[in-house]
């Protein structure tokens, strides 16, 4: 569960959506756009949601505590 967590903080994450945002003149006048469709996508799609929250989430958790174990 805290893997899932982890992907969903990351995911929605202010500076990673503000740096996929469309940028002008060096600025991103559109991460708060960026962001709340990111969040709509989210909160609308069940398969998105499963695989780049759930799955990953439950991956990079799962590698996360093998390696912290020694167990390879």
């Amino acid at each position: 569960m805290e893997g899932i967590a982890s992907e969903t903080v990351d995911q929605l994450s202010p500076k990673r959506v503000e740096k996929k945002s469309p940028g002008f003149l060096g600025l991103r006048p559109f991460a708060w756009r960026s962001y709340r469709d990111l969040h709509r996508q989210y909160a609308q799609d069940d398969q998105l949601r499963l695989k780049n929250l759930v799955i990953n989430g439950f991956v990079s958790g799962y590698i996360r505590e093998r390696e912290k174990n020694g167990k390879k």
